[in-house]
């Protein structure tokens, strides 16, 4: 039986229906399920960026095109983002420490990660991309979370679907950048699968009912699924 899971991959996969699910079922064996969500604190950066602007602290650039963009000053704005990334870090790695410590403590606990640390990769990606953040710290704070991942050895499952499924499932959310979005998602699926752990699973969702693929996780979970 796994004690540490995690349920990832592009939005409308299903994940938080099947994590749902599945704590009901190992509830009912008796074990104790705790929902784990590594959040990062990148909106209060943008609701940061907004409140710039509103107070002056602005640039403006002209695109090749012609058209005015105004944005948050650039300087001000990746002090934030390294400052928020340090927090999330230490919070990340806080949280990690106390689902291993529950673990530890109570034999019948199960923890039922859903994303795990993919907001927190994201904004290591757009960081290092877009803003000033120190690459050596950033290899430093990897080293520290692939190892306390590692050590926890987390079974991690990616669920996928066609694109097309899964643009189909997202219909209505209003989201223009959707299919970028969604090849973003999965390449952070695999970056935490092959960087913080050694056991993944990825599992094709396009034509399972719900059902078909809670039951699917369900023995994957406890150690009797066969490839």
């Amino acid at each position: 039986m796994y004690r540490h899971i995690v349920i990832t991959g592009p939005e409308g996969v299903g994940k938080t229906t099947q994590i749902k699910i599945l704590t009901s079922r190992l509830g009912r064996r008796g074990l104790n399920t705790v929902y784990g969500y590594i959040r990062s604190s990148s909106y209060l950066v943008r609701i940061l960026k907004r409140l710039l602007v509103k107070i002056g602290r602005y640039e403006i650039t002209i695109t090749h095109l012609g058209d005015t963009i105004i944005d948050a000053d650039h300087l001000i704005v990746s002090k934030l983002v390294n400052l928020f990334i340090l927090l999330d870090t230490l919070w990340a790695v806080a949280k990690l420490l106390y689902y291993n410590m529950l673990i530890w403590f109570s034999k019948n606990t199960v923890i039922l990660y859903e994303r795990f640390l993919n907001d927190l990769v994201t904004d290591y990606y757009y960081a290092a991309k877009y803003y000033n953040i120190n690459k050596n710290l950033l290899k430093i704070i990897f080293k520290i979370l692939s190892s306390l991942s590692r050590r926890s050895n987390p079974l991690i499952i990616l669920l996928n679907a066609e694109i097309d499924e899964i643009l189909r499932r997202q219909k209505g959310r209003g989201r223009s950048d959707l299919y970028i979005f969604t090849i973003f998602q999965e390449m952070i699926g695999y970056i935490i699968a092959s960087v913080f752990t050694n056991r993944y699973v990825t599992i094709d969702t396009t034509d399972k009912s719900i059902g078909e693929l809670n039951d699917l996780l369900y023995e994957l979970i406890s150690g009797r699924w066969e490839r």
